[in-house]
């Protein structure tokens, strides 16, 4: 099974900007496959695998996600592992949205 893990920890100002801008309650998200958690992190300078204590639930929230194959995430995954996090084309993004 897969899980979308939603982090809503008010921890780091970045997080707490986000969901401002957002108006959301979750700032940052992992695709988590055999609980180890795949995503692109500002405070991991871009996209990476790791552990992550997503279990408490004071801090995420977890959504299984039935219809993701894990085998093409984790294609995806070897394919922009060293791609870097750009703090410009997250705002950038955010300013010119339709």
């Amino acid at each position: 099974m897969i899980y979308l893990a939603a982090y809503k920890g008010k921890t780091r100002l970045f997080d707490r900007v986000i969901q401002y801008w957002t108006n959301s309650k979750y700032s940052h998200c992992e695709l988590v496959i055999n609980n180890v958690c795949y995503s692109s992190s500002y405070q991991d300078k871009g996209v990476r695998c790791k552990n992550i204590n997503y279990t408490d639930s004071s801090k995420w929230d977890l959504y299984p996600i039935e219809w993701v194959n894990s085998d093409k995430v984790l294609e995806y995954y070897e394919q922009t592992k060293n791609y870097k996090y750009s703090v410009l084309d997250l705002i950038f993004t955010q300013l010119f949205k339709s």
